[in-house]
């Protein structure tokens, strides 16, 4: 079997930060926006064989096995707001998705269309115990989409991931370090 593929993968994407102070808050807002767009094109061919008198004879070649074309836009956005009050900062933040999909069977002339959106929120907060010294904690839904072409009882792939942790130094110091501890919680898993 011969298994020819071509794949395509592009996409642009803007960010942006803006840092403030209003009083003994200090504010972090970071956002962006993306742009994607993938492909893949499937010509699967081979050749069928037949057993005869104890010696394989070529019975077809070049028999083609599967001809698609797979496609998918993707437009996504975030926004984090990390507010610090002290030596403690929460950072609640969000990223939504509108995805469409394309799957183009060529030998059967099907064309299956598909739409998916996702909201997903996370929050993270993080308590400097000395300078050098942090401990943080944080909640956040994952997402893993539909593939083209895929039936309509097909579900994404939803995941809650928890992580607890501590760092130690600057990621600019010589010396430093980060230990977590993560968990997650899987649904529709793929």
């Amino acid at each position: 079997m011969r298994n020819h593929r071509i794949f395509a993968v592009q996409g642009v994407q803007a960010d942006g930060r803006i840092a403030a102070t209003t009083g003994p808050l200090t504010h972090r807002v970071r956002f962006g926006a993306r742009v994607h767009f993938d492909e893949i094109t499937r010509d699967h061919t081979g050749d069928t064989y037949q057993l005869v008198r104890q010696q394989m004879v070529q019975q077809t070649a070049g028999l083609r096995f599967d001809d698609d074309h797979d496609s998918a836009w993707a437009v996504a956005a975030y926004l984090s707001w990390g507010v610090s009050l002290g030596p403690v900062t929460v950072t609640p933040g969000a990223r939504t998705e509108l995805i469409w999909t394309r799957h183009m069977d060529h030998f059967t002339g099907v064309e299956i269309l598909g739409e998916q959106y996702a909201f997903l929120p996370g929050i993270g907060a993080q308590v400097a115990v000395t300078r050098e010294l942090a401990v943080f904690a944080g909640a956040h839904l994952g997402y893993s989409p539909v593939a083209p072409g895929s039936g309509p009882d097909v579900l994404p792939e939803v995941t809650w991931n928890y992580e607890v942790g501590a760092r130690y130094g600057r990621i600019t110091d010589p010396t430093h370090g980060q230990l977590t501890f993560f968990a997650s919680d899987y649904d529709n898993l793929s």
